[in-house]
């Protein structure tokens, strides 16, 4: 088996797991095997070697590119007409590793509240309202399992930040971000629930304003 994909998120580490057999390169699902000796080729010098056992859920935000921003063209996430995030739309971008049938994704945000009568500010977190999809490639057999490069994208529902921020926001600077957002993965026991236990989580890391706010443009792969 030749391990050609990288899954780790930084220039100095790569970081593979095995597939189904007879998969081709493009196939993301993990695999497990039962091995008894597992000999390793074209290990470059110094390099140093970890084996990774039982393969936990993972998050993150999008690492080679902007995490968060406005939508350059629309994006096709299904097959049919209604199956569009259309253009222009506020979205939050990452991956994740685990099972799009048992794992959602759920981005907190950590906001400003402010008094404009008193001018006081206090600090809230709270879920950031949206639309979230967890796409993963269905592949020709069917057969959907855990995956090791999935890709989330949240849609931030600016009408009911608004509603919300209403009150408080500063009318010379607008957003219907928060001051820093973090994502947390969810795992459930059963296909049906909507309510599960965490098991992976990000950073918090600080939103951009309104004059940085970059483009995100989205390719099926």
């Amino acid at each position: 088996m030749t391990l050609t994909q990288n899954m780790a998120n930084d220039g100095s580490t790569f970081k593979a797991y095995f597939t189904k057999p007879g998969a081709n390169a493009e196939d993301s699902r993990i695999w497990t095997y039962d091995i008894t000796k597992l000999e390793l080729q074209n290990v470059p010098e110094g390099a140093s070697l970890q084996l990774i056992g039982a393969v936990n859920d993972d998050v993150a935000f999008l690492q080679d590119g902007a995490a968060i921003g406005r939508l350059r063209e629309a994006y096709q996430w299904g097959d049919t007409s209604e199956e569009v995030i259309p253009a222009g739309s506020l979205v939050i971008v990452g991956t994740y590793v685990g099972d799009p049938r048992y794992n959602y994704v759920q981005v907190n945000g950590e906001f400003t509240v402010r008094d404009l009568a008193t001018g006081t500010e206090t600090k809230e977190t709270r879920p950031i309202n949206r639309e979230t999809y967890l796409l993963a490639e269905v592949p020709a057999d069917g057969e959907v399992s855990l995956i090791s490069n999935g890709m989330f994208i949240y849609v931030i529902n600016e009408e009911a930040e608004g509603d919300l921020q209403n009150e408080h926001v500063d009318c010379d600077h607008p957003s219907s971000l928060p001051d820093r957002i973090q994502a947390v993965l969810y795992r459930t026991d059963n296909i049906s629930e909507t309510e599960g236990r965490v098991t992976a989580q990000t950073m918090w890391i600080s939103s951009p304003d309104a004059d940085s706010m970059p483009s995100i443009s989205l390719e099926h792969q």
